[in-house]
């Protein structure tokens, strides 16, 4: 063989040699390359659906009232001389003490119904007495405009216009029909609410009524179920509601700061975590 031939021969051997090469290269490092940086995927139950929310709040109403006794009235003073007039204006009394005695063939005694304030009325040497029970009510109205908005039980805010003093109490009692008067057109009813010593009868007062219901798009109910976010989390709850028209009008499992996802779909679940 010629010294070219074998030149020629052993540049083949080198390239073959060179791609054989090249070929191992590749795939070690195609492999290691693969084996480094393979990710794997997992299901997460976590929401990146872009979700619309709505802070709950309540609209309040407020009304203006008196603080008045529960109970009043006029003793009927029996007949016959005055013997003793056991109290003064002003003084507090309880159920069944004794507050006047007269004579006429015998004794009559005059006692208190119950716990309350009196008022002594002296007329031409006659003692009379007006008690008023120690327990208050809250005396208001509502217009016909407004009725919808307040039923018996509902939590309401009453503050003295004069000294600021506040309870929060429950209506107990409000009128069917309306109150009879010649100054408006528009129908008025009655309402009223227990309160405590830490008012004054007569005093004036501001009343707001606090709403318990809220109304809440058709679209955020999934049968009488709505979800929540809370701490970056979906939280499932479960309400009482209405349908309306448009709306529902929930009265139970919601309050005031609750914030209500108002898009949940399918992939919506109770814990699941939802980004703002």
């Amino acid at each position: 063989m010629s010294t070219k031939q074998n030149k020629f021969k052993k540049t083949h051997i080198l390239v073959a040699a060179v791609l054989l090469l090249a070929v191992l290269i590749s795939l070690i490092g195609g492999a290691f390359i693969s084996g480094a940086f393979k990710v794997k995927t997992t299901e997460t139950k976590d929401s990146n659906h872009n979700y619309r929310f709505l802070t709950l709040s309540n609209d309040s109403l407020s009304l203006t009232g008196k603080i008045v006794a529960s109970q009043s009235q006029t003793l009927d003073r029996p007949n016959g001389r005055l013997i003793a007039l056991k109290i003064k204006t002003g003084d507090t009394v309880t159920k069944n003490q004794l507050l006047m005695t007269t004579y006429e063939g015998s004794y009559h005694n005059v006692y208190a119904p119950y716990n309350g304030n009196v008022v002594v009325k002296d007329s031409e040497g006659n003692a009379n007495i007006e008690i008023y029970s120690d327990q208050l009510l809250l005396s208001a109205s509502v217009s016909e405009y407004d009725y919808s908005k307040v039923q018996v039980g509902q939590s309401v805010q009453v503050a003295s216009i004069a000294n600021g003093y506040e309870q929060t109490t429950q209506i107990s009692s409000l009128a069917k029909d309306p109150q009879v008067s010649s100054l408006s057109t528009t129908a008025k009813y009655a309402l009223s609410a227990n309160l405590d010593r830490g008012f004054i009868d007569g005093q004036s007062v501001k009343i707001t009524v606090l709403s318990s219901q809220f109304k809440i798009p058709t679209g955020s109910v999934k049968k009488n179920t709505v979800y929540l976010l809370k701490n970056g989390r979906a939280i499932k709850r479960r309400i009482k509601a209405d349908k309306e028209s448009s709306y529902y009008l929930v009265t139970s499992g919601l309050k005031t700061g609750d914030r209500l996802i108002l898009n949940p779909d399918k992939r919506l679940k109770n814990g699941c975590k939802v980004n703002e």
